[in-house]
């Protein structure tokens, strides 16, 4: 089968977030990097289940999709 193009991916994906960096409190001593190089794709129609332990970036890769919080590097498509 071959291979589909970046477009072809982003033509079929519904929601998908490519090469997203985020940290928190850049430049301080308190400084959390969460996202290096995250990316999910999900097309039309399928199920997700978000799942991991306290701390490990459930919500705040929710918040990064709907745009309630800035992406440091990366884009976010709807």
């Amino acid at each position: 089968m071959p291979q589909k193009t970046e477009s072809e991916k982003s033509e079929s994906s519904f929601v998908e977030m490519r090469h997203i960096y985020k940290t928190f409190n850049k430049g301080s001593v308190n400084e959390s990097v969460l996202f290096t190089d995250f990316s999910l794709s999900v097309r039309k129609g399928s199920f997700v289940a978000v799942v991991g332990s306290n701390g490990s970036g459930k919500t705040t890769m929710l918040n990064l999709l709907c745009g309630s919080i800035p992406v440091d590097g990366g884009a976010v498509f709807i």
